[in-house]
């Protein structure tokens, strides 16, 4: 078996001048994909972003590493599982 990366889908709660994201909450939330795929696809697409972890989807932003894929935005959850 492949080694996985998980992925969770962060989206902006309320737009903001601040370009805060948060984890959403949706069903379609999380991914998971081998690493080996996750390399060939997004790894090479980082980008900066600024994300909140507290229930208001704003308060207290932490810069992460986020890929995209066409309109989304993923952070790296857990790997190697």
């Amino acid at each position: 078996m492949s080694e996985m990366v998980t992925l969770q889908k962060i989206t902006m709660v309320i737009p903001n001048g601040m370009s805060v994201y948060a984890p959403t909450r949706l069903p379609n939330g999380v991914r998971k994909m081998p690493v080996s795929d996750f390399v060939a696809h997004l790894a090479d697409h980082p980008h900066k972003m600024l994300v909140s972890f507290d229930a208001d989807g704003k308060s207290n932003p932490v810069e992460l590493t986020a890929y995209a894929t066409i309109g989304n935005y993923w952070i790296v959850v857990q790997e190697g599982l």
